[in-house]
């Protein structure tokens, strides 16, 4: 039962970075230079929130509907913020750096709800 357990949190992991790479890098290129600044976190939250559906739903069949939906959306909101902010900077970030940055949120962010879940099952295996 533990095998498949990380097998399922490996590719959420996995999932979560690479849906994360894909909304950053499209967030921050989407997102005007000439945007105020303190418009810049909630239009890439927005947008990363959007983003995330139809990358979800491509993760939904190989990794069930619901585990996943609440990593690749709350990843995709924090990469899409941190895009949509670093994007608003002078120079812009290329492509590659935006990606980066969104796997780098999506790995973070796929950890720490994979810690959370340890601790409330107190490292108990699922049943």
């Amino acid at each position: 039962m533990a095998s498949s357990r990380i097998r399922y949190f490996l590719g959420d992991l996995v999932a979560t970075t690479v849906a994360c790479s894909s909304i950053a890098a499209f967030t921050g290129t989407c997102v005007p230079s000439d945007c105020p600044p303190w418009a810049l976190m909630p239009l890439g939250m927005a947008l990363g929130m959007a983003l995330s559906i139809p990358c979800w739903l491509a993760a939904g069949p190989l990794l069930g509907m619901i585990e996943p939906m609440l990593q690749i959306m709350l990843g995709g909101m924090v990469a899409g913020m941190a895009a949509g902010m670093s994007a608003g900077h002078e120079p812009a970030p290329g492509l590659l750096a935006l990606a980066a940055l969104g796997a780098g949120c999506g790995a973070v962010t796929s950890l720490a709800i994979g810690a959370s879940d340890w601790i409330l099952r107190q490292g108990e295996a699922d049943e």
